[in-house]
């Protein structure tokens, strides 16, 4: 049977006379593309860059290689990558092998995991811009590791300084669970390895987050309604300050993603009985702790059909967009009270940024930062995946308002956050480069 890979684009806000939710029609003619790859294929993993290109990698059932596929903003395949717009690796001697997370550099290299063989093990590849193999990672791009995984699922994350980390899952019936570091060029980082039991039967890892501070968050899901979040420091011991010594088990765990504001929110499928799942959303403080401003008690849970939460994402104005399938397939969208400055608000309670001006902008834009009282202040930017591509400002700095430049040149098309962070709080702003 000859498979298609299916990309759909739902309409995130109207347009002219178009409902919203809607597919949308400027995406391949009809709001959706389909590619044929020749054989049975199966996409696992998508990624979104910074300039509107999308990246998706899976497999090739039956085969014994990895692919990825980029296409443009309109849906059509970007003919600057790969062959036509696909990337085929062949990284397996045991005839299959599949990609179940990527990860985009801020260089343009995309790295993808997954596994190879009928083990299997886990495996990495690094592609540059153009869909070549990276000959300077791993073994002329491609990192073969030992290790026997989990088939389900091989998340991670890069860090700061970009090495990979790696959330090894054991394969079914195993408790010890690993989260490994590779440096930049692929090789096994040595001075990092986090081994560590769960209490979840046939628990899996979910997700890694790497926080602007570097400690690590990592969602953990169980059978039925368990689940799990923890927090690591960037060197490898649990945080102890997270939640009940070091995470919580109040939230499920599928799926993480932090807000400006420190704030952790996790979504999670919710079983209630034969045929019966609800979706939940919850939201943390950056203490573990439920937020109880969020939700009931800090968390809603939304009777959706047979609908379970898999992921999720923060738009640009804070709203959460959650969504997921069991049997059923369900989007949901949730107000947010995190809130973007658009003008200095001076108080002596805490800091404001200005909104960017000019705004959009292409090239140089200014802000200005009001500041209460003498303090250490960092301003920090980051991309529409969380990571940080500027610091705009990090010293002590003095009472009073004081201006910020902002060069777009060096930036990609996209929405950005503008972070500012003091003893006096923290304030979050929006930039939009085009």
């Amino acid at each position: 049977m000859r498979h298609t890979l299916l990309l759909t684009a739902l309409l995130a806000a109207p347009l002219a006379h178009a409902q919203p939710g809607t597919l949308d029609p400027s995406f391949g003619g009809v709001g959706f593309v389909t590619t044929d790859l020749g054989y049975s294929d199966v996409a696992w993993a998508l990624a979104l860059q910074p300039d509107g290109k999308i990246v998706v990698g899976g497999e090739k059932i039956g085969g014994s290689a990895m692919f990825l596929a980029r296409y443009l903003p309109d849906g059509a395949l970007d003919p600057a990558f790969g062959t036509g717009g696909i990337v085929v690796t062949d990284v397996s001697e045991q005839g299959y092998a599949t990609s179940t997370s990527l990860a985009l550099q801020p260089d343009g290299k995309v790295v993808v995991a997954g596994y190879r063989g009928l083990g299997p093990k886990f495996t990495m590849i690094r592609v540059l811009p153009d869909g070549a193999l990276d000959p300077t990672f791993g073994d002329g791009g491609v990192v073969r590791a030992p290790v026997v995984v989990d088939v389900e699922e091989v998340p991670i994350a890069l860090t700061a300084d970009g090495k990979i980390l790696v959330a090894l899952n054991p394969p079914l019936g195993g408790w010890q669970y690993y989260l490994a570091r590779f440096q930049t060029d692929g090789g096994l980082d040595g001075s990092f390895e986090l081994v560590f039991g769960c209490c979840w039967d046939s628990g899996k890892m979910e997700d890694i987050l790497v926080q602007p501070d570097g400690k690590i968050l990592i969602a953990q899901r169980g059978s039925g309604n368990q689940g799990s979040v923890f927090r690591f420091h960037p060197d490898g011991p649990r945080d102890l300050s997270f939640g009940d010594g070091g995470g919580t088990d109040a939230t499920g765990g599928n799926e993480l993603a932090l807000q400006p504001d420190g704030k952790i929110v996790v979504v999670s499928g919710w079983y209630c009985g034969s045929s019966c799942s609800e979706a939940r959303i919850a939201r943390l403080l950056p203490d573990g702790t439920l937020d109880p401003s969020f939700g009931e008690g800090g968390s809603t849970i939304t009777s959706m059909g047979n609908v379970r939460f898999w992921d999720l994402a923060l738009q640009p104005d804070g709203r959460i967009v959650a969504g997921g399938g069991w049997g059923d397939i369900g989007v949901a969208r949730y107000l947010n009270d995190l809130t973007v400055a658009t003008e200095p608000e001076p108080t002596a309670e805490g800091l404001a940024l200005s909104a960017p001006s000019p705004h959009p902008f292409r090239g140089a834009t200014r802000l200005t930062l009001t500041v209460p009282s003498p303090q250490p202040v960092r301003v920090a930017l980051y991309d529409a995946l969380g990571r940080e591509v500027a610091v705009l400002h990090d010293a002590h700095t003095a009472t009073g308002t004081h201006a910020l430049t902002l060069d777009g040149s060096m930036l990609a098309p996209g929405v950005y956050v503008v972070r500012a962070e003091g003893r006096d709080g923290v304030t979050v702003g929006r930039a939009v480069r085009y």
